[in-house]
């Protein structure tokens, strides 16, 4: 079989300017696909993070309007009152516990240390 001649658009794919061309268009495609890639992954970790800042909010929400209703009522503000200010009505009385000071007391006597240990034995005076 005789062998064909290349014709002109085979010499010009296959030709060296043109593949280095094309490696270069490949390149180009892959960066930006990597590009995209991150873009996308970043968008997800902030998607996240926004729905979990959304799930706290609405329980704060949910937190504040629950104190909200209670402060409505005139038992919640008396409620209130009494926890922040430590009051009583007239006629009532308020009974403070006091922890024993001699209980939660720490020794204040200073340990002595082995040279003063060993005079304090040859020397008890």
């Amino acid at each position: 079989m005789p062998q064909r001649a290349p014709n002109k658009l085979q010499k010009v794919i296959f030709s060296l300017p043109f593949l280095v061309f094309l490696v270069a268009v490949v390149i180009l495609v892959a960066v930006s696909a990597w590009n995209m890639y991150q873009t996308q992954q970043q968008a997800q970790e902030t998607i996240n993070r926004l729905e979990t800042q959304k799930a706290e909010l609405l329980e704060r929400e949910d937190t504040v309007a629950s104190e909200a209703l209670d402060l409505s009522t005139e038992r919640g503000i008396e409620e209130e009152i009494r926890e922040k200010f430590s009051v009583a009505k007239e006629g009532e009385r308020v009974i403070v516990l006091v922890d024993d000071e001699e209980a939660n007391a720490t020794s204040t006597v200073p340990e002595s240390s082995w040279w003063q240990s060993v005079l304090e034995y040859i020397w008890p005076f």
